[in-house]
């Protein structure tokens, strides 16, 4: 390179003179096993995915192989075309374009088809869409003369009409944009397995042009089709695909004034396209939500987006961006204006936007939270969860809520807590109940690990944890008693008069753990069934010794030299299978030893094994004028 070429600006775009840019970095080393064909291939992948680290990484790998010595045309030619798709697909345009520009081609070879669609896609984006237009519809027709294609080109001419139905979208001309995204499907459907994410993105855009219609029904339809469209897309991976389908979704709902809804939706394209990492759409999206909030009166949130998406934009040095923000932001200020002309609420104090009449916080705006996938950490219905339901039912059973609560968990597992959700409109909220038997359980038996190997604390741990489980377990099957009081089985039972009365907070809080027990008891096993079993008197026992472990009692010192001939009535509590330390010590060092720790977890567990297959068996054998006819 000369020296005057030297001190030119960088065709990468950077702004810096080639010397001080891509020319200054070396060569990269190439591999023995290695070719640049070979590293431009496996750059060219990386930048394909959703993974914007990714992407980083293949466009420097670009970036240094472009300018390296002895490097062929060939290789040269596709390193460049690659980079400038790489920059595409962090949304850096201009990038894109600059980076074409340095290709020399044959306008009438397949290369100049491929620069004239790339550099097509970045006007689009850019805001030129009358320009990409004339290139897209320069390249259909040069298909007209040319032979028929064979499969690759008509591979090729699929996805090429997708975007040129975008362009053509944008410009105004949806029938043209209609009819390519129709040709792309038929087209594509030849490769239908490797090509399900550019199917489905072609027909989702045909299902948006019906939101846009003016009959209601096909609105609905086109919703509808989108919906559908981003569960097949999320199912291949195309994540660009969702945050698109979310976006359009969210502009739709918007303009029906049901900003819930439109809220969710911005939320989750957010959510993705910060993810993927494509800049350009992360500022739309920004842009989008920011305009929303102004008409919701929350001017904060909408000025701190906007100063996100200006931020983008100055790293972009996109103009079309640039002028989209500015003039968001003069929306902004003057809807912020003339809230504070009329002196309207804003912020906390803003009615909602829908005319419900409601605070806005109290209404739409209580779909505005960053979207959470709880799924991976609970997972989903448990195996033993169905087997139960299709048990009951082949009895001829209509299953109740008592029925999966009291089930037996296998041994090992930890249910964590009982989840709720509850549907609104286009967005769900989720509530949690913790299962603090099973957590006390679980933690009960990770002490008694250390309990056997003679450690103090732990084995005291264990006594406390035993009858935690105990207590936990009872209130929470007094509060699914309570919470499913209509069920048609559960109207059937005998429930607590105090728990019906107060509810159930006040009858686990006023109640003492034996009460609960007791009557809950009762109440699913029938009158006298707890005090004939002996599982309850080991647990009776239990929750005596951790009573006096907790609210333990300092009257006097107790003999230990030498022992005294009659012990104290705690011993009594503990059966002969309970090993005791023969120490010179009072009853409480005595006493915590693995051995009793593993008797008060295995005395609880008996208790709750116990109540749980009394109650299966007398649902198994119900009266037939309760069987579900």
């Amino acid at each position: 390179m000369s020296g005057a070429e030297r001190n030119k600006l960088c065709g990468c775009g950077s702004g810096k003179k080639a010397k001080k840019c891509c020319t200054s970095i070396k060569s990269p080393p190439v591999p023995a096993s290695k070719t640049y064909s070979a590293m431009i291939i496996e750059a060219a992948i990386m930048a394909s995915t959703d993974s914007k680290e990714s992407r980083g990484i293949a466009i420097e790998q670009l970036k240094s192989i472009v300018s390296a010595e002895r490097l062929s045309k060939k290789d040269f030619t596709n390193a460049n075309l690659n980079l400038a798709i790489a920059y595409q697909h962090q949304g850096e345009h201009r990038n894109a374009l600059a980076t074409l520009d340095v290709i020399k081609h044959d306008n009438k070879s397949d290369l100049s088809e491929s620069i004239m669609y790339q550099a097509a896609i970045s006007y689009g984006a850019l805001g030129h869409t009358e320009h990409a237009c004339k290139l897209f519809q320069s390249i259909i027709d040069k298909w007209k003369s040319k032979a028929k294609p064979d499969s690759a080109s008509r591979n090729q001419r699929g996805l090429m009409l997708i975007e040129a139905g975008k362009a053509f979208a944008l410009d105004g001309d949806s029938l043209k944009a209609i009819d390519c995204w129709q040709k792309s499907i038929k087209l594509l459907e030849e490769f239908s397995e490797r090509e399900a994410e550019h199917i489905g993105r072609a027909r989702a855009n045909l299902s948006l042009q019906k939101l846009y219609g003016e009959e209601e029904s096909k609105q609905e339809e086109g919703v509808e089709e989108l919906n559908l469209s981003t569960t097949a897309k999320l199912k291949v991976g195309d994540l660009k695909g969702v945050a698109n389908n979310y976006c359009n979704l969210g502009n739709y709902f918007r303009s029906k004034k049901r900003y819930g809804r439109a809220i969710a939706y911005y939320r989750k394209d957010l959510s993705i396209s910060r993810l993927i990492g494509d800049k350009r759409d992360l500022a739309t999206t920004l842009g989008n939500f920011s305009t929303m909030y102004a008409e919701l009166k929350q001017f904060k949130q909408a000025r701190k987006m906007l100063a996100e998406a200006k931020s983008i934009e100055l790293e972009l040095d996109d103009e079309s961006l640039l002028q989209a923000i500015e003039k968001q932001l003069i929306y902004t200020n003057k809807l912020a204006k003339d809230a504070g002309t009329t002196k309207v609420g804003i912020g906390d104090k803003a009615l909602c936007s829908c005319d419900s009449g409601k605070l806005y916080n109290d209404c739409c705006g209580m779909a505005d939270f960053e979207p959470i996938d709880l799924s991976h950490i609970y997972g989903g219905i448990s195996e033993e969860a169905t087997d139960l339901h299709e048990e009951l039912s082949s009895l001829g059973i209509t299953p109740c809520p008592l029925d999966l609560i009291l089930r037996k968990i296998p041994e090992g597992s930890l249910r964590r807590s009982w989840m709720q959700s509850h549907v609104h409109d286009g967005w769900v909220s989720i509530s949690e109940l913790p299962d603090m038997a099973s957590i006390h359980m679980f933690s009960a038996r990770e002490m008694l690990k250390k309990a056997l190997d003679d450690d103090l604390s732990s084995a005291l741990s264990t006594v406390i944890l035993s009858v935690c489980y105990l207590e936990a377990f009872i209130n929470q099957i007094s509060f699914f008693l309570y919470q499913n009081k209509e069920d048609d089985y559960i109207k059937t039972l005998n429930l607590p008069d105090q728990l019906v009365i107060d509810g159930p907070l006040s009858y686990q809080r006023k109640c003492s753990l034996e009460t609960k027990w007791r009557e809950i008891s009762d109440c699913l096993n029938g009158e006298g069934w707890l005090g004939s079993q002996k599982e309850w008197q080991q647990a009776k026992d239990v929750i005596h010794i951790r009573n006096e472990f907790v609210h333990f009692k300092s009257n006097g010192y107790e003999q230990v030299v030498p022992s005294p001939q009659k012990k104290e009535a705690i011993y009594s509590k503990v059966p002969k299978s309970v090993e005791l330390k023969d120490v010179p010590h009072s009853w409480p060092f005595k006493f915590l030893t693995g051995s009793l720790a593993r008797w008060t977890i295995d005395s609880a567990q008996d208790l709750v094994d116990a109540l749980k297959s009394n109650y299966s068996k007398d649902r198994k054998n119900i009266p037939k004028s309760t069987i579900n006819s």
